[in-house]
């Protein structure tokens, strides 16, 4: 364990589990993505080899054992990566003179006549001669001759001449891939490397190498410094990225570089504090973020150690990240970075924690209300960023938005509470609201003489 080879669709493992002290092992499991078990065995003996051959899915990327003793005691191993074999889409540039770069990771010359590559959005279609073939560990360039692909995000695939999807990768605000900028590439790391998660399968690369083996730095998402905050326009905080140290270790970023596909800014110094903030203006250093960009964070050695997006939503306050540092950070868009779950659009708190207890909870109303007429009702906070607003209303009725508006069915007083809560803190308030019935006036009679 611990290593990476190639997938080809079966692939033998060998088990060995032993105990020094002669404890039996309850269970053994072979895991993979998100604690999925994908085969298990009960040892019936100490020590204990276990081996078997597993016909794999090329998309699950990373496979670990643990073994379980009857006590509750636990070893695990490291993880095995895997990559599928196949024809890949390698590298690529967008900006200037556009290529895509093929390569062949199997270990067979393939024939790829009547082969389809594409571009989803930018109106790329190659169709391979009748004839064409790629030898094992070789590279095919094709010069797009044009515009073909979208800059800011787009995806490729590679078909068969059968129309069978051999390859894809959507990259920018479209994809887990970065989105190169002028005189750069995005590569495959390692080269041929394809785990399906194009987040961690591609990086970009200064020094691009067309028809040639990749050299892109390895990616480490989520692995130090995270990109905690975005204020992408002026008002109200002043354009802004927030940094937050989730390590108890100050860290410093001097010669880290930020970037939104179109430009990369060089900071040549900083420093994180532990579990701590730095909050930087991107513009200083030459990157503007725009509504539709994702935000990259790399580490001097072009190592890519976080990245989120926001296409799909409008700014209102500042993006950020509830609780500080909460992934995921393979986002490219709005949805896939967290989007109202652990990445929200909320008045700033740049410098401090996106998390800090609510304080002031405060509920007004704008009573007194005709029968019949609409209420108003409000709540703010004086402190911290609340998620989740709960009215009950006084009158059976429920709500869930800071700013209520309701009719009420009858005149009387009725008490309206609210409560306020995000993962930190909960706290509640009260508002009386008054509302009138229908006036009734009695006609004024005069009498002569009286």
């Amino acid at each position: 364990m611990g290593r990476t080879i190639p997938n080809d669709g079966a692939v033998d493992f060998e088990i060995y589990a032993y105990d020094p002290d002669g404890e039996s092992l309850a269970s053994l499991n072979l895991y993979t993505y998100g604690g999925q078990i994908v085969t298990s065995t009960v040892p019936g003996t100490n020590p204990f080899l276990w081996s078997f051959q597993l016909e794999l899915d090329a998309s699950m990327g990373y496979y670990f054992a643990r073994a379980e003793q009857t006590d509750g005691d636990r070893l695990v191993t490291a993880p095995l990566w895997t990559w599928g074999v196949h024809v890949v889409v390698n590298e690529f540039s967008t900006r200037g003179v556009e290529w895509v770069e093929l390569y062949n990771a199997t270990p067979l010359t393939v024939d790829m006549g009547g082969w389809l590559l594409t571009s989803e959005y930018g109106g790329l279609s190659h169709t391979f001669p009748a004839g064409h073939s790629l030898a094992p560990g070789s590279t095919h360039l094709v010069l797009t001759g044009g515009n073909f692909l979208v800059d800011d995000g787009d995806v490729l695939h590679l078909y068969t001449a059968a129309l069978e999807e051999q390859d894809r990768v959507g990259f920018g605000r479209r994809g887990g891939a970065p989105s190169p900028r002028v005189y750069e590439s995005s590569a495959r790391t390692p080269n041929g490397y394809d785990h399906d998660k194009d987040a961690w399968d591609w990086n970009l690369d200064s020094m691009p190498s067309p028809d040639a083996g990749n050299d892109a730095a390895l990616v480490a998402l989520g692995s130090s410094i995270l990109i905690n905050e975005i204020n992408t326009t002026a008002p109200p905080a002043g354009e802004a990225l927030e940094f937050y140290n989730p390590s108890g270790t100050g860290v410093s970023i001097d010669g880290w570089t930020i970037g939104d596909g179109d430009t990369r800014g060089f900071i040549p110094s900083g420093f994180v504090p532990p579990e701590g903030w730095l909050v930087i203006n991107p513009k200083a250093y030459g990157v503007d973020f725009g509504e539709d960009d994702v935000a990259y964070l790399f580490m001097p050695d072009g190592k890519r150690v976080d990245q989120i997006g926001w296409a799909g939503t409008v700014e209102s306050g500042t993006f950020q990240r509830i609780c500080d540092g909460e992934g995921p950070n393979n986002g490219y868009d709005w949805n896939s970075s967290g989007g109202g779950t652990t990445w929200y659009d909320l008045p700033d708190s740049l410098g401090a924690s996106n998390c800090a207890p609510l304080i002031g909870l405060v509920a007004a109303n704008d009573s007194p209300t005709a029968l019949g007429g609409l209420t108003t009702l409000t709540a703010t906070v004086s402190g911290g960023n609340p998620l989740n607003y709960l009215w009950d209303l006084g009158d059976g009725a429920t709500a869930d938005s800071p700013v209520v508006s309701h009719t009420y069915p009858a005149p009387g007083v009725y008490t309206a509470i609210v409560t306020a809560s995000n993962p930190v803190s909960q706290v509640t308030a009260t508002t009386t609201v008054v509302v009138r019935g229908y006036a009734t006036y009695l006609p004024l009679i005069w009498k002569a003489g009286r």
